[in-house]
């Protein structure tokens, strides 16, 4: 009886921590112009590769205000790679979007391996004239635990009695099973994860789908193809506002997510350097550069000989910490 008790008090206490932080929460926009999602595309044998998706400019279609989503060659960031592939839209804390072009039409963006990876990773059945007028529910933050929602989905046709075909939208069933609250790059964010389809999904508040089993475009996760296989694979690593700041990363090694930042190379070696008590020892020949968590330049590239050191002048905080040899590019997270 008395440990019932005691779950029971720490149940309620759980409930109203929870209750208060949803009270306090403030919903943060996804729809950002220059807001970039940045993503490593790999095929079987070949490098990986970075591929950007972009947020544009407000444009109005239908009477409704839009913004296009255009890829991004990691080569040319500064430009968008037209034309818009789809478009998505915010109302409060509910997030839909559209395609651009019917599902049998190939997009065309640029190179003709941007438009490979874009036809074979984004969703290709979703017939503009036969879905919502107000585009197709990504995702609503505003959900709870244990709420169903309506989300992505297909259009699809059905033969009346008469032979007349009667065209629909149909939803998927996303339960969510958990709410929770992470901190990434000093923004608190709301999470929500469930199923779908018997999919794990995991969507963060401002940031959308992260990377669950329906690898795929933040707005369109690839399982909604009618094959559910895709020749390219791609993993979300890292969201920069339109400034170039890191608002969201895969993990913590990531600085510049279109660099796929991280251990660069298979033979990268740690044991050419090291860090402790604030200052870096060089076994080899290093290049030694310092960010802070949002990928601002806090030391310019250092060049420090085999066997010497350095010893950054940085305030307390969280650093990241890149370093780059002969054997590869290196990235850490450090604290002073």
């Amino acid at each position: 009886m008395k440990k019932a008790i005691i779950i029971l008090i720490i149940s309620l206490f759980t409930c109203t921590s929870l209750f208060a932080q949803e009270q306090a929460y403030e919903y943060k926009p996804l729809v950002e112009p220059g807001k970039t999602w940045w993503y490593e595309a790999r095929q079987m044998g070949e490098r990986p590769m970075a591929i950007g998706l972009r947020i544009g400019t407000a444009e109005t279609i239908g009477g409704t205000q839009w913004h296009g989503c255009y890829i991004v060659d990691s080569g040319d960031r500064d430009n968008n790679l037209t034309p818009a592939i789809a478009y998505v839209r915010q109302d409060g804390p509910r997030f839909y979007y559209m395609p651009a072009t019917e599902p049998d039409v190939w997009i065309s963006v640029g190179s003709s391996l941007h438009d490979d990876i874009v036809n074979d990773v984004y969703q290709t059945c979703v017939h503009t004239e036969h879905m919502p007028a107000g585009g197709v529910l990504v995702c609503d933050f505003s959900a709870g635990k244990d709420d169903e929602l309506d989300i992505l989905g297909f259009t699809a046709a059905e033969q009346e009695s008469d032979g007349t075909w009667k065209h629909f939208h149909n939803y998927y069933k996303a339960h969510i099973d958990n709410i929770g609250y992470i901190t990434s790059c000093d923004i608190e964010r709301k999470t929500l994860s469930g199923k779908c389809d018997n999919t794990d999904i995991n969507f963060i508040d401002g940031i959308g789908e992260t990377g669950s089993d329906w690898s795929g475009f933040f707005f369109s996760p690839v399982h909604m193809r009618p094959t559910g296989f895709s020749y390219w694979d791609i993993f979300l690593r890292g969201v920069v506002d339109a400034d170039e700041n890191l608002l969201w990363a895969a993990d913590e090694s990531i600085v510049h997510p279109w660099e796929l930042a991280g251990t660069d190379d298979a033979v990268a070696d740690r044991t050419t350097w090291s860090y402790a008590d604030g200052e870096i020892r060089c076994a080899a020949d290093a290049t030694i550069r310092v960010l802070d968590t949002t990928g601002r330049e806090t030391l310019a590239p250092v060049r420090v000989a085999a066997g010497g050191t350095l010893k950054p002048a940085l305030d307390s905080g969280i650093y990241i910490l890149e370093v780059t040899t002969d054997a590869g590019r290196d990235v850490r997270k450090i604290a002073r």
